[in-house]
């Protein structure tokens, strides 16, 4: 009966413990998630980065679309072009325009604040 008592309050409680747990919170790249990554294949390494201290919630907001995106452009209309057929096989922006400065930087992207 004692048995049958305990069995039951632990059961409880980890029920209570897990439903309290925020799952949002949790690092999603642990060291055990890369070991089992450089585990299971040898081409390459993986280790850990600057997100190995990110909540999944922090890191769902740097993927897809913002969920407003598509209510915005609900009412514009497309643009249509007609393709000129004196294009270009091959071009590059750096080497028609080599001294532009922007062209060769590259910007940080990430934590974008969409308001």
């Amino acid at each position: 009966m004692h048995l049958q008592l305990c069995l039951i309050l632990v059961l409880a409680l980890s029920v209570a413990y897990c439903r309290n747990v925020d799952n949002s919170k949790k690092s999603l790249i642990s060291d055990s998630f890369i070991a089992r990554i450089n585990a299971a294949q040898s081409q390459w390494k993986a280790g850990p980065t600057k997100f190995s201290t990110w909540s999944k919630a922090s890191i769902k907001r740097l993927m897809g679309v913002h969920p407003d995106y598509f209510v915005q452009i609900k009412h514009v209309d497309p643009l249509v072009h007609d393709v000129p057929n004196d294009l270009p096989v091959n071009f590059d922006a750096r080497d028609q325009w080599p001294n532009c400065p922007s062209i060769k930087e590259i910007r940080d992207q990430g934590r974008s604040v969409i308001t």
